[in-house]
């Protein structure tokens, strides 16, 4: 072991696996979401209503992906966090290309469970290993790192997805998109380093029950109810608005996805990319001061991104819609490599990876698997009353969602410091 009990790793080797970190990030997102590029075309083959696409959307990826993440996350914490990485991305991509090759609804259904099962293994053992790679202030901007995979892989999927959709069609897009991630997980084998040696696997009732325990112990701080309830509330916006952006441009300014896909992943790209990095590195000034202002900044961004988000769904000009789009994506984005941070100094290392993941069953199962159906039927039932406008106004409610999630941050900020013992200390040097 290194300095600070971090592994004895070269730069070079340690550089190398974070860019894999990233790529399978990167193909996290992209899979995920080119599902919204597709809605219509799907939503036309198979005749659904928008409260069937948000079911497909939501439900169908989220109710395992938040499930199977806790066991996964407990194997993350004792075992070999490479393979656990490889063998999801192989079985995400994999589902990805199946679901191209569905021929009903049922199919299509399943599959998009497969995707979200293989999905499950990417995030907690790849937290795991960016904590065992850097000390804690430098975590920060490691994590924005990471994070920029959301913005990349999103601008992929609306911007790829939507020239493939339109060029190839829906299903040539889906085989063509999860090709790429089949081959990164073999690579990864090689490429990316555990530099911890592997323990003896719990049973699987084991690894529930230590679950419960953890889930308990976590949830008598402060912070961390409050980090579930903002983070829950933020995915909710998220998904449930994000699945149905490349519909709503589309429908609302008669566009082909194509048009749609290259103006709005460019936008994402751009500011995300943005907005990631200007956080990283606010966060680690930040941290160095004491990790509450980290919090208070994340409390702030979100915040800023309401007007914006609104002024999306609001205008009539296509391009002012693009601007307040990218104004409200670099708002949030800058929110998330400090959040991370946040939720790294709260749990420790001991149980980080299962931490990250009763984080995310809450709000993958509430906020991604409720956002894009409550979405789509508030749509279906707003059709009675404003006609081919009901997803702008469905969109619109979404948004009112935002100040709510604002303020559970900002009461994270007043409780971190005395939920991990801490006190403000002086500037940590780097």
């Amino acid at each position: 072991m290194g300095a600070a009990g971090l592994p004895d790793i070269s730069a070079t080797r340690r550089n190398i696996a974070m860019l894999v970190i990233l790529l399978v990030q990167i193909l996290n997102y992209a899979d995920r979401f080119v599902f919204s590029v597709l809605i219509d075309p799907i939503k036309a083959e198979f005749g659904l209503s928008d409260f069937m696409i948000g079911v497909l959307a939501g439900p169908a990826f989220a109710l395992l992906y938040a499930t199977l993440g806790i066991p996964v996350a407990r194997l993350a914490d004792v075992g070999n966090r490479r393979t656990i990485i490889a063998v999801s991305l192989g079985i995400w991509s994999a589902m990805t290309m199946l679901c191209g090759m569905a021929n009903n609804l049922v199919q299509i259904f399943l599959f998009r469970i497969g995707v979200g099962i293989g999905e499950a293994g990417a995030t907690p053992p790849s937290h795991s290993l960016i904590g065992s790679y850097y000390a804690p202030h430098q975590r920060s901007f490691a994590l924005a790192f990471f994070s920029l995979g959301a913005s990349i892989g999103g601008m992929l999927s609306l911007y790829g997805g939507g020239y493939l959709a339109d060029t190839y069609g829906w299903r040539w897009t889906l085989i063509i998109m999860g090709l790429p991630g089949v081959l990164l997980a073999i690579a990864s084998m090689w490429l990316l380093v555990e530099p911890r040696p592997a323990a003896k696997l719990p049973p699987l009732g084991e690894v529930f029950s230590d679950g419960i325990q953890l889930a308990k112990k976590l949830f008598q701080k402060p912070s961390y109810r409050h980090i579930s309830i903002g983070f829950t509330l933020y995915a909710f916006i998220y998904f449930g608005a994000g699945m149905w952006d490349a519909a709503f441009f589309s429908r609302t300014f008669d566009l082909p996805l194509k048009d749609v896909g290259k103006a709005l992943g460019l936008a994402m790209l751009v500011s995300g990319v943005f907005g990631v990095l200007f956080g990283g590195w606010v966060g680690t000034l930040l941290a160095k001061r004491n990790i509450s202002w980290m919090t208070r900044f994340s409390a702030f961004t979100v915040l800023l991104a309401f007007p914006f988000g609104l002024g999306k769904y609001l205008v009539d000009d296509f391009a002012l819609a693009i601007v307040c789009t990218a104004f409200a994506n670099m708002c949030v984005s800058g929110f998330a490599a400090p959040f991370y941070a946040t939720v790294h100094a709260i749990t420790g290392e001991k149980d980080r990876a299962m931490a990250i993941a009763i984080l995310l069953f809450i709000l993958n199962l509430v906020g991604m698997g409720a956002g894009p159906v409550i979405t789509g039927g508030l749509s279906d039932f707003l059709k009675d009353y404003v006609g081919e406008e009901s997803l702008r106004y469905s969109l619109t409610v979404v948004m009112l969602v935002i100040p709510w999630t604002a303020f559970h941050l900002f009461i994270v900020s007043r409780h971190v410091l005395k939920d991990i013992g801490e006190q403000p200390a002086a500037p940590v040097k780097s």
